[in-house]
Formats: C-alpha cells, sequence, structure tokens
C-alpha cells in the first residue's frame, strides 16, 4: 500500500467534512511539488524542505493512521520523498511562496485553538462584546482576525482569571509594532517554547517579569522577527 493509499484509507472514517477538508489540503500541498521548475540555492532548499515538512506532518497530526506500524513522521517522510522525486526536483519560487501561504494557515489554526473566541469569553468569563469593542478601540488587547473567519479571537495568555486584559498588553503591542511584528507573529512569539532560554514569554508575563518580555519582544524584531 503506498502512502497516498493509506492516507486515503485513513480519511475514510472521518466525517465528511473533515474528510474533504483534510484530503483536499494534503493533496494541494503533494501538488505544488510535482512540477520542476527554476533550481534552489542550498539554503533555499533547507528552508524549503523544512517548511514542507512542518506542512505535512501539521496536515497528517490530524489523520487517524490505519496503516499498521506506519507512524505519522514514517508518513509525513515518505510524502516528502514521493513529492519531492530526485534531488534534480526542484520547486519553484511560485511554488515556495504558495508552501509558505499554506503553513501560515497552518499557523492561524494553531493560534485559534490557543485563543478564546468572542463566544466563548462571554460564557467563561462573562465579558461582554460592548467590553471586547471598548478594549480593542483602547488598544488595551491584542486580537486576531485569521483569514476566512467571522469572528475575533483573543489569545488566552492576555487575560488574567476574572478575564482582564493584562496591564502591560498595550505596552507588548507597542513594542510589536516597532519590531514589525503582525499579531499572529507576536501571538506565536508570546507562547513559543524557544522563544527565549527562559521559555515562553506568556510565562515570564505571568510571572510579572514585564521588562523582560518587552525587551524580548523588541529584539525580535532586531533579530528579523
Amino acid at each position: 500500500m503506498t502512502v497516498l493509499e493509506s492516507l486515503e484509507e485513513s480519511l475514510q472514517g472521518l466525517p465528511d467534512e473533515e474528510r474533504d477538508e483534510l484530503g483536499s489540503a494534503f493533496v494541494e500541498v503533494l501538488d505544488l511539488f510535482r512540477a520542476t521548475a527554476e533550481p534552489l540555492s542550498d539554503t533555499d532548499r533547507r528552508v524549503l524542505f523544512k517548511q514542507l515538512s512542518q506542512v505535512l506532518e501539521g496536515i497528517t497530526s490530524l489523520v487517524i493512521i490505519s496503516a499498521p506500524g506506519v507512524g505519522k513522521s514514517h508518513i509525513a517522510a515518505s510524502a516528502l520523498a514521493e513529492t519531492l522525486g530526485s534531488e534534480d526536483e526542484q520547486p519553484s519560487l511560485a511554488e515556495l511562496e504558495k508552501l509558505n501561504t499554506a503553513n501560515r494557515f497552518e499557523q492561524w489554526k494553531q493560534a485559534i485553538r490557543e485563543s478564546f473566541s468572542t463566544a466563548e469569553l462571554e460564557k467563561k468569563l462573562g465579558v461582554s462584546r460592548q467590553q471586547l469593542r471598548q478594549w480593542r478601540e483602547a488598544r488595551k488587547l491584542l486580537w486576531l482576525e485569521p483569514p476566512f473567519e467571522r469572528s475575533f479571537f483573543y489569545p488566552v495568555w492576555e487575560f488574567d482569571e476574572q478575564g482582564r486584559p493584562h496591564e502591560l498588553v498595550p505596552a507588548i503591542t507597542q513594542a510589536a509594532d516597532e519590531a514589525r511584528l503582525d499579531t499572529l507573529s507576536l501571538h506565536r512569539l508570546m507562547v513559543s517554547e524557544t522563544a527565549t532560554p527562559r521559555g515562553p514569554l506568556m510565562l515570564a508575563l505571568k510571572a510579572g517579569d514585564g521588562e523582560y518580555v518587552l525587551d524580548a519582544v523588541k529584539a525580535s524584531g532586531a533579530q528579523g522577527g
């Protein structure tokens, strides 16, 4: 059984909507790299392979693999090998840009999982839509606007147990603006396990070390974001 056949069999056990979404996403990623085009530099190829592996792993992690003895990492690696073929087959820069778009979409999906929706804030913390709007207008909190989503999303790390935004959020967003970080990049920086030697910045924020957080956000701009 080939990798694609294993995936197709696994997808059959999912609800129609999830199966169609995951199947289409996987096939689209594979199709991007079947064609051969402009040669890439060694550096670009390393970046490409890393990003493609991340996208494939993100997709396959959502699929229950039914083929006995075949794990997610093996599927992702095999799909990568099947798709890229020989070393002479290299994607074009346009295809690399499409991969970056796919990777960005996966990052948005992860950010949604790490955030409150407007409805969740109302139900869990009693924060009204009017209050959220006032906080947005005053830039007292960070909000995310994922593509193809009708609702705003608010990262969990910026709220206390009473549903109030941390007092340093305005300074953090200002530092992010100066560092030229967009909202998604700022959120990912705050939750990243490897962002700093001390771990996620959101933990430093919770511990009261706001100066450390602000310095790290500003430094991320100096390092290229």
